[in-house]
């Protein structure tokens, strides 16, 4: 299945960024995607020094839940209302971001019509991270901040038998630009390739429809990417599937721009997250938020 991404832009850039009379419309479609979240807390004011005052942070008993969510996909394709494409093969995508409560009013997501137990988040996007250059070209179109093109990232997630429920090594790393750099690497459990190949579910384990939505600013303003996932995904909180103890996995931001989201050495996740991205269709609209 495929992952599929709307970016509404309102610039054109080709050179020198020249604004348009209307937005630049692009469709980007992500082939099967294996997925890792790892969540760690930071305080109010660690946060803060990287959120902008425009958003409340959610604040709870621990802090304030800061994210780094990392996908691998074996495809993308990008296809642009002014006729421009662009193709490619396996490929990585990073977004660290900390937690936030909604900065607007939300309509429905069109795309979860008809789902039910719908698990929503938000959270405010610090920096996304692309080895596929023209997607972020693409994100800078529509207007982002924080998108970087980085040729020196890897995540691997081993996958030597998708039909068990078992430990496998995922692993993710940027080194250059230093500024930039982080790791981490760890066990996480396999989810198979569909909800029947006999991963037992640990208690805090769901199958729900899900809403993210990340927040982030631009040059033009508040943007929003609003990814809905309306077929049931199995949500697996990584634990050893036979104990069900949870799994370690180490982080290490060192770059001046990861670690200010860290504000301190994290060492592990406090929790952490891993799935597929196949069980049908993913969709994210990207657009400018205005308000009416």
């Amino acid at each position: 299945m495929l992952r599929r991404l709307l970016l509404i832009s309102p610039v054109l850039i080709a050179g020198a960024s020249q604004a348009q009379d209307a937005p630049v419309q692009s469709t980007i479609e992500f082939g099967p995607c294996h997925e890792f979240i790892g969540a760690y807390f930071i305080t109010e004011e660690t946060a803060r020094q990287v959120v902008p005052a425009d958003y409340q942070l959610d604040v709870q008993d621990n802090g304030v839940t800061a994210q780094v969510r990392a996908i691998t996909c074996e495809s993308i394709s990008i296809t642009s209302e002014d006729g421009t494409t662009a193709e490619g093969g396996r490929h990585v995508v990073y977004q660290l971001g900390a937690a936030v409560l909604p900065p607007v009013q939300l309509d429905a997501n069109p795309y979860l019509e008809g789902s039910e137990n719908v698990t929503e988040y938000h959270a405010y996007a610090y920096n996304t991270l692309t080895s596929f250059e023209p997607l972020a070209e693409a994100m800078t179109k529509a207007g982002i901040d924080g998108v970087h093109y980085v040729e020196d990232i890897a995540f691997t997630y081993e996958d030597p038998n998708p039909e068990t429920c078992e430990m496998i090594t995922v692993a993710g790393s940027v080194t250059q630009p230093e500024d930039l750099a982080f790791s981490f690497t760890g066990a996480v459990r396999d989810p198979g390739t569909s909800t029947t190949d006999g991963c037992e579910f640990g208690e805090n384990d769901i199958t729900t429809s899900e809403r993210a939505v990340w927040y982030t600013d631009g040059p033009f303003g508040m943007a929003m990417s609003d990814t809905s996932v309306p077929n049931s995904q199995r949500l697996l909180f990584n634990a050893d599937p036979t104990t069900y103890q949870p799994l370690a996995i180490r982080y290490a931001p060192t770059g001046d721009v990861m670690t200010a989201l860290s504000g301190q050495d994290i060492g592990q996740f406090a929790f952490t997250m891993s799935g597929l991205l196949e069980r049908g269709e993913v969709f994210t609209i990207l657009r400018p938020i205005t308000e009416e």
